[in-house]
């Protein structure tokens, strides 16, 4: 049987969005990140060049997280662009594009144990 590999989303159609991609997914493509717990979490993805960014879609395993906020990194510190409510099984989040090396999601508030 064939090793299992990570599957990238098509929207990911950038080689930099890709290797993005690939760092986040598990093997089966059904996510590879748990919040630390109560209290904020946060994922931090890092590109090789300045990339222009304006939707992110996020998935949840079950309905933990309350509260969350995009940001991006400039001018030496983050800015934040983008804040919602629940992810629950799916959330489109869209936006005014932003370009930057470096992005944050912050979970601000969870309840449980969350899972992207």
């Amino acid at each position: 049987m064939p090793q299992a590999q990570k599957r990238i989303p098509s929207s990911c159609s950038a080689s930099t969005h890709r290797k993005a991609a690939q760092g986040f997914l598990s093997a089966s493509g059904k996510g590879g990140w748990k919040a630390a717990g109560k209290g904020s979490s946060e994922i931090v993805f890092t590109f090789t060049q300045e990339t222009r960014v304006n939707t992110l879609v996020l998935r949840e395993a079950g309905s933990h997280i309350r509260r969350f906020a995009l940001e991006c990194w400039k001018n030496g510190g983050w800015l934040r662009f983008y804040e919602s409510d629940k992810v629950e099984r799916y959330r489109y989040c869209s936006f005014p594009s932003q370009t930057s090396k470096k992005y944050r999601l912050l979970i601000l508030e969870v309840w449980g144990a969350a899972r992207l």
